[in-house]
């Protein structure tokens, strides 16, 4: 699931978590502001304000609960129905030590971001084990990866984004999900895409080699020799 794809509140199109078509959403409220009504106890307990998104592939309806601050400004906001996940599974080519990690951050992304944000960073540091790697420093090994051209330069940008590298306002290894949990669903497909650079497309590039002729492999070990002897 691209990120453009990912379920994210008010926005007009995103992947439908019932039907799972890439759908245009109708929005609408169906529970004013605690702050605007300011009436009884009882709406207060309904607090936070509850709104709906209806699929127009499908017509079934996901709610998402917001929250507002003493000013009646919205500090956030997620979606309450249905509960299962809408990140992506694990890539086919995920080591079974990481894919433990991986459906456990899957699992409980939309009650635990952080959880969900630890496990995914406990998962890339297994990947990065598994790609002969130290695992000792996420933003060390990273770097390792790019400068053999393992993965490219644009995973260790949006690594640094999401603040599991580099040097931003947190210390590095640091997730910030408080203020965005979108980071998390990010995280999921940037797992992905480092499993399918190191290990799905190079695994593919070797079976399609193997599957040449012996004479056409013969002629490409030759012509390479000749590269390097040159």
């Amino acid at each position: 699931m691209s990120k453009s794809s990912v379920p994210e509140f008010q926005k007009k199109s995103f992947r439908c978590p019932h039907c799972s078509a890439f759908s245009q959403m109708q929005w609408d409220a169906m529970l004013a502001s605690v702050d605007s009504i300011k009436t009884s106890n009882l709406i207060e307990m309904l607090s936070p304000s509850v709104f709906r998104a209806i699929c127009a592939a499908c017509g079934d309806v996901s709610l998402w609960l917001t929250k507002s601050d003493k000013r009646g400004g919205r500090t956030g906001a997620s979606m309450a129905y249905p509960m299962h996940a809408t990140s992506p599974l694990p890539s086919g080519s995920m080591p079974a030590s990481c894919r433990g990690d991986y459906l456990e951050a899957r699992a409980i992304e939309r009650i635990s971001p952080r959880g969900a944000a630890a496990l995914l960073r406990l998962c890339i540091q297994k990947l990065l084990i598994e790609l002969g790697q130290k695992g000792r420093s996420i933003d060390d090994d990273i770097g390792a990866l790019v400068a053999k051209k393992v993965i490219p330069t644009s995973i260790q940008e949006a690594l640094d984004v999401v603040r599991v590298v580099g040097n931003n306002s947190l210390h590095p290894g640091e997730i910030a999900v408080d203020e965005e949990p979108s980071m998390v669903s990010a995280l999921f497909i940037l797992v992905n895409q480092i499993v399918d650079y190191a290990i799905t497309q190079p695994n593919a590039t070797a079976a399609l080699y193997a599957s040449l002729p012996e004479g056409a492999r013969a002629a490409v070990k030759k012509r390479d020799g000749q590269v390097k002897s040159g």
